[in-house]
């Protein structure tokens, strides 16, 4: 169309012109001559005109096809790449999510995940029947690594059921039903509001109803900061320090320390690090390494995160000195940035207290975890 409009308008405007310009110009031809004249003229011009304009338009044209066709494959491959990454997520996430199966004596529970990541924040909920009557028995448990068993000491034969709730290394919640008299158990996550099964179990209707008439006494039931305070309490009369220190970390973890309690306390922690000449257990803390990188982000765009990623990948935390200067670090991020949580960069510290060190000065750190007891209560 665009060529045919500029044909047009290269033959009628010049004639117009040549018919109705200068008198001067038409006798020279004869009358009857005139068109004949004007077309002898423009004829010439008009074909490698036209030719040139029909090879300029065909040329642009090919190259708005080629945009496009470079736009679309740009398109599709963002789409492709952003498929490839989700199901690259989902897969992780899948093999983060936990198994827990009870052993027949009830006496052991053990957690398995695929990727060999833990389970952390979990909470047990039973109702086991004493003389007839029903008690309340909670539990909680700050993290269980991949394999790793919790002794039972609640009878758990007397009881109709067992729920249990914890997150998985991606933040999703799961549910975990048992039923100890028929010994079977239930895995469920919640997604998007619902919650489903994923153990590929068919017939799960009656532990569903069980988990969702009791699922809000999770949040009725549990004061997170103040049992935990309450087993940091426990651990330090037990000598188990290392624990203690774990668990105020699980506290600044959830975010029940404000700002400046978390800060005060990984102040004590990094101090406690660095002077208390604890004793590293180097197969634990290789066994954690892919965890703690986990937590750090592979390529992260805060400079903390890629800082440490690169000096874990390095000597996994070979020195308690290390990890007093990661929290250092992470004091500093959290500090100067707007963020109210830093939960998976704790959980480092975390960890490596509960499972990769041997406290060997335990007066010592009893008499630091006072302090920090009465900073925070």
């Amino acid at each position: 169309m665009k060529w045919f409009i500029f044909l047009v308008g290269f033959l009628l405007v010049p004639l117009l012109l040549f018919l109705e310009g200068d008198k001067r110009i038409v006798p020279l031809f004869h009358e009857h001559q005139v068109l004949i004249t004007y077309l002898k003229m423009i004829i010439p011009i008009a074909i490698p005109t036209l030719a040139l304009f029909v090879a300029w338009d065909k040329d642009k044209r090919d190259r708005k096809r080629e945009r496009e066709k470079e736009r679309e494959h740009e398109v599709e491959e963002a789409q492709k790449k952003t498929e490839k990454q989700k199901a690259a997520d989902d897969l992780r996430k899948n093999q983060a999510r936990p198994f827990f199966m009870m052993s027949s004596n009830h006496e052991k529970l053990q957690m398995i995940t695929q990727s060999g990541m833990p389970a952390v924040n979990i909470k047990i909920i039973s109702q086991p029947k004493v003389d007839n009557l029903e008690i309340k028995v909670t539990k909680t448990i700050p993290a269980l690594l991949s394999g790793e068993y919790v002794h039972i000491e609640e009878n758990w034969e007397k009881t109709d059921w067992v729920l249990l709730k914890s997150e998985t290394n991606f933040g999703e919640i799961v549910y975990w039903v048992y039923l100890p008299k028929i010994m079977k158990s239930y895995n469920f996550i919640e997604q998007e509001g619902d919650i489903l099964s994923y153990d590929g179990k068919e017939e799960v209707s009656y532990p569903y109803n069980i988990l969702m008439t009791h699922k809000s006494r999770f949040e009725e039931e549990f004061d997170f900061k103040l049992e935990y305070l309450n087993a940091t309490r426990k651990y330090i009369e037990n000598n188990e320090t290392n624990l203690a220190i774990a668990s105020l970390t699980t506290i600044i973890r959830e975010g029940d320390f404000s700002k400046q309690e978390s800060i005060e306390v990984l102040k004590q922690i990094s101090f406690w690090f660095r002077t208390n000449g604890v004793y590293l257990k180097e197969s634990e803390c290789k066994r954690c390494k892919q965890y703690f990188l986990g937590n750090l982000g592979y390529e992260s765009p805060i400079p903390f995160a890629h800082k440490w990623y690169e000096r874990i990948a390095e000597n996994c935390f070979n020195d308690p000195c290390n990890v007093a200067d990661y929290t250092k670090d992470l004091i500093s991020y959290f500090k100067n940035s707007e963020v109210d949580n830093i939960d998976f960069y704790t959980r480092n510290i975390e960890v490596y207290a509960r499972d990769c060190i041997d406290d060997r000065n335990k007066e010592y750190t009893k008499l630091l975890l006072e302090k920090i007891m009465r900073l925070v209560i």
